[in-house]
């Protein structure tokens, strides 16, 4: 999560929806900062569901996802 206009809060469950208190990954980071979370070891089949929580509702953001197999 980066390039934020305002604070936004990533969070980033395996399996189901993640909710504020429900959740695999959550970068507690306050303000612009860029959020990242770094998934290690999941089976291929792994659904990763993910949420972006804006603080205002002028908050614009750009999501990135990036991925590699165990072999690379």
């Amino acid at each position: 999560l980066a390039k934020m206009s305002n604070d936004a809060d990533l969070y980033v469950h395996i399996g189901q929806r993640p909710s504020s208190s429900k959740y695999t990954c959550r970068p507690y980071k306050y303000g612009k900062n860029d959020e990242a979370c770094d998934l290690k070891e999941l089976d291929e089949n792994a659904k990763i569901y993910v949420a972006v929580n804006g603080w205002s509702s002028s908050t614009d953001y750009t999501l990135t996802v990036d991925y590699k197999t165990l072999d690379q």
